[in-house]
């Protein structure tokens, strides 16, 4: 019996540990399920913040930086879940001028998946809700990017669709400083 409790409390600390190292330190719940605040914040992350601000902030480096050609931006992506062929949950946080400028929560699931974030905005829009349940609680976007993009330039927060299986339901929310253009990189990849 004490060996089969010693296995149970060796798998659990391995868990433990293996969850550790993959968020580098970083509590997952308190980043998937941080609010997202209209114009300030999302993921643990506010707009504003440096570069040092946002490694403690999350507990570690960026899992990749990148600068896409023809960008004077910056991107930190942080990974906030294990990638699988079902699941991509990742935090993109766009710099300009050492600061943030923009923080995008990006959890493209299959159908049927549930979303790893959690957080919900202000006004109570989660990952997973349809663009109906969007128009609801915000009104009618400032700006439709196409047929599954809003942007509601005044509030600091646009909603996407992005791939097939996403059809009309947001899996991507980027915050930005109200008033503030999108960042270049979703200029450059053609979602703007």
């Amino acid at each position: 019996m004490k060996k089969v409790v010693s296995l149970v409390f060796l798998a659990g600390l391995f868990t433990l540990c293996t969850a550790v190292i993959c968020l580098g330190g970083q509590n997952a719940g308190h980043v998937l399920d941080a609010p997202i605040i209209e114009g300030k914040s999302a993921g643990g992350v506010s707009i504003g913040q440096t570069l040092d601000q946002v490694v403690a902030s999350m507990g570690k480096k960026p899992d990749m930086t990148e600068q896409p050609p023809g960008s004077s931006q910056k991107m930190l992506i942080y990974q906030l879940a294990p990638m699988t062929t079902d699941q991509i949950t990742a935090l993109i946080i766009t710099m300009n001028n050492g600061k943030v400028f923009s923080i995008e929560i990006s959890d493209q699931v299959t159908p049927g998946r549930a979303y790893s974030y959690k957080g919900k905005s202000s006004k109570g829009f989660l990952l997973g809700d349809n663009l109906g349940r969007v128009t609801g609680l915000y009104g009618k976007p400032s700006i439709m990017l196409g047929a599954q993009g809003y942007w509601y330039r005044d509030l600091g927060i646009a909603f996407f669709c992005i791939g097939t299986e996403a059809e009309r339901v947001p899996n991507s929310v980027v915050i930005l400083a109200p008033g503030s253009d999108l960042p270049e990189y979703l200029k450059l990849s053609g979602t703007h």
